[in-house]
Protein backbone atom coordinates (compact mmCIF):
# COMPACT_ATOMS: atom_id res chain seq x y z
CA UNK A 1 0.00 0.00 0.00
CA UNK A 2 2.73 2.70 1.29
CA UNK A 3 4.75 1.63 -2.39
CA UNK A 4 1.17 2.68 -4.15
CA UNK A 5 1.22 5.57 -2.52
CA UNK A 6 4.61 6.68 -2.38
CA UNK A 7 4.71 8.59 -6.27
CA UNK A 8 2.07 10.31 -5.09
CA UNK A 9 3.84 11.83 -1.75
CA UNK A 10 6.51 12.60 -3.58
CA UNK A 11 4.72 14.65 -6.42
CA UNK A 12 3.01 16.49 -3.55
CA UNK A 13 5.77 17.10 -1.44
CA UNK A 14 7.78 18.53 -4.91
CA UNK A 15 4.61 20.62 -6.11
CA UNK A 16 4.76 21.69 -2.49
CA UNK A 17 8.60 22.66 -2.17
CA UNK A 18 7.96 24.70 -5.46
CA UNK A 19 5.23 26.91 -4.60
CA UNK A 20 6.97 27.93 -1.31
CA UNK A 21 10.37 28.56 -2.95
CA UNK A 22 8.34 30.44 -5.44
CA UNK A 23 6.18 32.25 -3.15
CA UNK A 24 9.65 33.33 -0.95
CA UNK A 25 11.22 34.58 -3.91
CA UNK A 26 7.70 37.12 -4.38
CA UNK A 27 8.15 37.96 -0.60
CA UNK A 28 11.92 38.65 -0.90
CA UNK A 29 11.60 41.25 -4.03
CA UNK A 30 8.39 42.92 -2.51
CA UNK A 31 10.77 43.49 0.61
CA UNK A 32 12.49 46.09 -1.42
CA UNK A 33 11.25 49.47 -1.31
CA UNK A 34 12.86 52.53 -2.60
CA UNK A 35 12.22 56.24 -1.46
CA UNK A 36 12.35 59.54 -3.25
CA UNK A 37 13.09 62.74 -1.06
CA UNK A 38 14.75 66.07 -1.63
CA UNK A 39 14.57 69.46 -2.38
CA UNK A 40 12.96 71.72 -5.08
CA UNK A 41 14.87 74.76 -5.57
CA UNK A 42 14.98 78.23 -8.20
CA UNK A 43 17.96 77.58 -10.74
CA UNK A 44 19.32 81.41 -10.83
CA UNK A 45 19.03 82.18 -6.84
CA UNK A 46 18.68 78.01 -5.16
CA UNK A 47 15.82 79.10 -2.94
CA UNK A 48 13.76 76.73 -1.89
CA UNK A 49 10.28 76.00 -3.50
CA UNK A 50 7.27 75.89 -0.79
CA UNK A 51 4.38 73.74 -2.01
CA UNK A 52 5.86 72.83 -5.38
CA UNK A 53 3.87 69.59 -6.73
CA UNK A 54 6.56 66.31 -6.74
CA UNK A 55 4.66 63.55 -8.26
CA UNK A 56 5.58 60.24 -9.64
CA UNK A 57 4.90 57.95 -12.75
CA UNK A 58 4.17 55.00 -12.86
CA UNK A 59 2.35 54.66 -9.06
CA UNK A 60 0.98 58.82 -9.65
CA UNK A 61 2.08 59.48 -5.85
CA UNK A 62 2.12 63.41 -5.35
CA UNK A 63 3.15 65.41 -2.51
CA UNK A 64 4.13 69.13 -2.14
CA UNK A 65 7.55 70.73 -0.58
CA UNK A 66 7.68 72.14 2.27
CA UNK A 67 8.74 75.76 3.64
CA UNK A 68 12.64 74.50 2.76
CA UNK A 69 11.83 72.93 -0.61
CA UNK A 70 12.12 69.34 0.98
CA UNK A 71 9.77 66.93 0.01
CA UNK A 72 9.60 62.61 0.21
CA UNK A 73 7.45 60.26 -1.29
CA UNK A 74 8.07 56.14 -0.39
CA UNK A 75 7.07 52.88 -1.14
CA UNK A 76 8.23 52.08 -4.37
CA UNK A 77 8.25 48.36 -4.53
CA UNK A 78 11.41 46.82 -6.67
CA UNK A 79 13.38 43.78 -6.81
CA UNK A 80 16.67 43.65 -5.30
CA UNK A 81 18.64 45.69 -7.62
CA UNK A 82 16.26 48.87 -7.32
CA UNK A 83 14.55 50.42 -10.56
CA UNK A 84 13.54 53.61 -12.00
CA UNK A 85 10.59 56.35 -12.00
CA UNK A 86 9.70 59.29 -13.64
CA UNK A 87 9.49 62.15 -11.17
CA UNK A 88 7.58 65.49 -12.42
CA UNK A 89 7.83 68.46 -10.79
CA UNK A 90 5.54 71.52 -10.90
CA UNK A 91 5.70 75.34 -9.91
CA UNK A 92 3.49 78.26 -10.89
CA UNK A 93 5.73 80.72 -12.77
CA UNK A 94 8.55 77.76 -13.38
CA UNK A 95 8.98 75.42 -16.67
CA UNK A 96 7.66 72.36 -15.71
CA UNK A 97 10.51 69.53 -15.16
CA UNK A 98 10.17 66.17 -15.78
CA UNK A 99 13.48 63.51 -14.77
CA UNK A 100 13.89 59.68 -15.00
CA UNK A 101 14.92 58.87 -11.26
CA UNK A 102 17.02 55.51 -10.51
CA UNK A 103 15.74 54.28 -6.72
CA UNK A 104 17.71 52.45 -4.46
CA UNK A 105 16.75 49.80 -2.22
CA UNK A 106 16.84 48.36 0.63
CA UNK A 107 15.40 51.15 2.53
CA UNK A 108 17.22 53.81 1.43
CA UNK A 109 16.47 56.86 0.57
CA UNK A 110 17.49 58.52 -3.33
CA UNK A 111 18.19 62.03 -2.87
CA UNK A 112 17.60 64.44 -5.57
CA UNK A 113 17.80 68.13 -5.93
CA UNK A 114 15.66 69.42 -8.27
CA UNK A 115 16.48 73.05 -10.08
CA UNK A 116 13.47 74.77 -11.63
CA UNK A 117 14.12 77.48 -14.38
CA UNK A 118 11.47 80.71 -14.08
CA UNK A 119 8.91 80.61 -17.04
CA UNK A 120 9.89 83.76 -19.55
Amino acid sequence: MIKKLLPAILIIITAAVFAYTTGCENIRQAEYIGRLSGRVVDSNSGAPLWGALVYTIPTSTSVYTDSTGYFKIGGFRFGSSGGSITAIIEYPGYITKQQNVYLKTLDTATYFVFRLRPAK
